[in-house]
């Protein structure tokens, strides 16, 4: 019999939040996945270690050993699946990670004051605050599908709040290995 080959090669099979991100229901427990949060990963590879050599060095009394070789085989396990949650994306999905990237940057920016309006005191506090809590970013559909895999809120005329577009767009970078900060995206000042 001839073995089935399924290709994911498109936005609906990106999936940001493993097994590890999810509560028993299947919800997602957290805005943000555990790939993702690279400090939490290191800390927990530092607090492996650390038991490790505690418990290699003979620095754990041998009645606490069973306990904290539980408590270490726990972390390891959860840190493996937290690694194992990161998406390995195809060719066919990394180049529409790639343009979303591209698209919704653009968009984030254009939402954005620009540095000089901020430093002249011209940005209007309320409508930034606006733009980030209200939908004001409309999305294409490979947008809109990656918007509602990340957990985003999304308005019936297919808009999201920049806070939103900014955590799609995060994840996004993280995947591709590129620096997640938007403020790389605001401009100086706007011409013409």
């Amino acid at each position: 019999m001839a073995e089935v080959i399924v290709k994911k090669d498109n936005a609906e099979d990106i999936e940001y939040f493993g097994k590890t991100d999810r509560r028993p229901d299947g919800k997602i427990a957290s805005h943000l996945p555990g790939w993702y949060l690279t400090e939490h990963i290191d800390k927990l590879s530092e607090d492996i270690t650390y038991i490790e050599r505690q418990l290699e060095g003979g620095a754990i009394p041998d009645e606490k050993k069973p306990e904290m070789k539980q408590t270490l085989k726990k972390m390891q396990d959860r840190k493996e699946s937290i690694l194992e949650s990161r998406p390995n994306l195809t060719d066919a999905q990394k180049d529409i990670v790639s343009k979303t990237t591209k698209s919704l940057g653009t968009k984030i920016q254009n939402s954005m004051f620009t540095r000089s309006d901020m430093m002249k005191g011209t940005a209007d506090a309320h409508e930034e605050a606006r733009r980030m809590a209200d939908p004001c970013i409309r999305l294409d559909e490979h947008e809109i599908i990656l918007a509602r895999k990340a957990g985003a809120k999304i308005s019936n005329n297919g808009e999201i709040s920049r806070t939103d577009a900014e955590r799609v767009w995060k994840f996004n970078r993280s995947l591709q290995g590129e620096n997640t900060d938007t403020e790389h995206l605001r401009l100086d000042s706007r011409k013409g």
